[in-house]
């Protein structure tokens, strides 16, 4: 229950423009340069983001170990508690994955 609330108080959070921090990005290319021709970007600050994701390693965690444990494993994928959790943190990893894939400097 604590890592439910503190994710959805930081989703909470993160939309609060008193918790981004200013990254400066070129137009051109898409990456980090102190030029004149810079456009304004934030991002939420770091400790947040690291919060946000010590909170998505533990829900995947549950969620394996949950499957793990599960007596009788096609109750377990047939339940529909059990999709809504695996789909709440797959975009995670799709993000993970684009960021390595398509990697772009801060």
């Amino acid at each position: 229950m604590l890592f439910t609330l503190t994710s959805v108080t930081l989703f909470c959070i993160e939309t609060h423009s008193a918790f981004h921090e200013a990254v400066a990005v070129n137009n051109q290319t898409g990456k980090n340069t102190n030029s004149s021709s810079l456009d304004a970007q934030t991002r939420p600050v770091a400790a947040i983001e690291i919060l946000d994701h010590i909170c998505i390693y533990y829900f995947t965690i549950e969620l394996i170990v949950r499957l793990i444990c599960a007596p009788r494993k096609l109750n377990f994928v047939r339940n529909v508690f059990n999709w809504i959790d695996l789909v709440s943190i797959i975009p995670f990893y799709i993000e993970l994955i684009l960021n390595e894939v398509y990697p772009t400097e801060r």
